[in-house]
């Protein structure tokens, strides 16, 4: 059973005898939960549905199945689920099949799948989920009773990692170091203000899209709250090659956005500040002095290709938005 972070996400300190490599414990990866066959055929299709929640996949056989159980574990018939596999070459269509979720097969990348599911999707809210991700316990509950109750516009959710080995710690330290109004985007959108502000680009695909469109509900005055609950990241072992790897990926999508947006200075301050933040409430937090250590190589592996994206970036060169 996933552990609840809430209050550790809100005191902003490390819980007592946890230190930044203390695992979250996480059912195993490689044998997903058994679920009976149509079991999402218990989900309205025809009712009033509430939220819709939205998987973009892509070859994640080996944690969809968490997803799954995670949305059906709080058997909600307010709640609909739509997956959009982006041309899965493993077991991900099968598993979603024998489950009964509503697939969607659209040959994309997730910003443009996101866009899909959105636009397919008949709730008044939608909450972007990824298929190695599971909601932490009562996060749907809490998504559709406070969009009931509140004037709520867009949701940020915290997010923890499910990881382990010697990377894992950083990683995890480093992302809880670095949930801030700044760093963090919204997951949970009211579905007209998601489509007034133009919804996921095209064009910015798998790692800057939720920024932008995050600064663009923001240009637009409007509001968003936090949630209590959280998102868990399955990620497994991780070491610093994929971490890497994984940073030069993001570089060439950072590039284009950076360029667009012509602003080198303000993003500029915003990626360093946004380390150096985080590495001061890493101290505050009551992280050892190995752990802030391990932080720091994680840093320059992590985030070095985007400072460098935003320093080659020509800001001369503007990028007309496509949608």
């Amino acid at each position: 059973m996933l552990s609840d972070p809430t209050l550790f996400l809100a005191r902003r300190t490390m819980p007592t005898g946890m230190s930044a490599r203390t695992p979250i414990p996480d059912t195993d990866l490689t044998s997903p939960p058994e679920l009976p066959p149509n079991a999402f055929a218990q989900m309205s299709e025809t009712g009033t549905v509430q939220l819709s929640v939205i998987v973009p996949v892509l070859n994640v056989g080996r944690t969809i199945g968490q997803t799954l159980a995670g949305v059906l574990s709080e058997n909600r018939p307010d709640v609909e689920l739509i997956v959009v596999d982006g041309g899965s070459t493993d077991n991900t269509r099968t598993i979603c099949e024998k489950w009964g979720a509503r697939l969607v097969a659209h040959v994309s990348r997730r910003s443009t799948a996101r866009r899909i599911g959105a636009e397919l999707a008949r709730g008044e809210f939608l909450l972007f989920l990824d298929g190695d991700q599971v909601p932490g316990p009562g996060l749907l509950e809490e998504c559709v009773v406070r969009t009931r109750t509140e004037a709520i516009d867009a949701l940020k959710i915290p997010e923890l990692d499910s990881a382990f080995g010697f990377w894992a710690g950083a990683r995890r330290l480093d992302r809880f170091a670095s949930t801030s109004e700044e760093t963090t985007y919204p997951r949970l959108f009211r579905r007209t203000v998601y489509f007034s502000v133009g919804g996921h680009r095209s064009d910015l695909e798998d790692y800057m899209e939720d920024r932008d469109l995050f600064l663009r509900l923001r240009q637009r005055g409007f509001g968003w709250s936090w949630s209590r609950s959280s998102v868990f990241n399955l990620i497994g072992e991780i070491n610093p090659l994929e971490i890497g790897i994984k940073g030069a990926r993001s570089a060439q999508d950072s590039a284009s956005y950076y360029r667009m947006r012509q602003s080198l200075k303000s993003d500029l301050q915003v990626v360093v500040v946004a380390r150096l933040r985080a590495l001061a409430r890493a101290i505050q937090s009551g992280a050892s002095l190995g752990d802030v250590c391990l932080l720091l190589p994680y840093t320059v592996v992590a985030y070095g290709p985007r400072l460098v994206a935003i320093l080659t970036s020509k800001s001369g060169a503007q990028t007309t938005p496509r949608h």
